[in-house]
């Protein structure tokens, strides 16, 4: 069991261990925030409207660790995979770098919604938290894709089918 935790410690010190476990909480962090944000909001649960846009904002703010570690671990990457796939996978990873600022956009929207949301006249910014997170949900799962299409073409090609 310690030699367990010893191996999970140095794994997460590990920059292409990290950005695999970072992958896909801006994706499901966000998606099970705006539910949990739509939830609160239609019953008036001021706590749990609270919690659920710390969840979307820490989600989002995730992505700037997650791209630094993958940009990091890019080179190890490459060495991997074979030389027909090094483009495609220097364009996604410039892509994720490139969207790092929506994701600090959907965080500030979430954060401003957390401090002035509870005041009736700021209650616009519980919707466009809402409107804006869709948005963004529907663009992570989009480059998500995008993501299986570089790394598990084996996945995208089963789903075609």
């Amino acid at each position: 069991m310690f030699r367990e935790l010893t191996t999970l410690w140095i794994r997460l010190q590990d920059a292409e261990y990290l950005h695999l476990a970072l992958e896909s909480l801006p994706l499901f962090g966000l998606g099970l925030g705006l539910l949990f944000l739509v939830v609160a909001t239609a019953m008036g649960e001021a706590k749990s409207r609270l919690l659920a846009l710390i969840i979307i904002a820490v989600s989002c703010a995730s992505v700037g660790p997650y791209v630094k570690y993958r940009t990091q671990s890019t080179p190890r990457i490459l060495i991997i995979y074979d030389k027909s796939f090094h483009a495609s996978i220097i364009e996604q990873a410039q892509r994720r770098a490139d969207c790092v600022w929506y994701y600090y956009g959907m965080a500030a929207l979430s954060t401003a919604a957390m401090l002035f949301g509870r005041q009736g006249r700021f209650g616009f910014l519980i919707i466009a938290t809402i409107a804006c997170g869709v948005a963004m949900f529907l663009f992570s799962a989009w480059l998500h894709r995008k993501e299986c299409e570089v790394f598990h073409p084996n996945v995208v090609r089963a789903a075609v089918r």
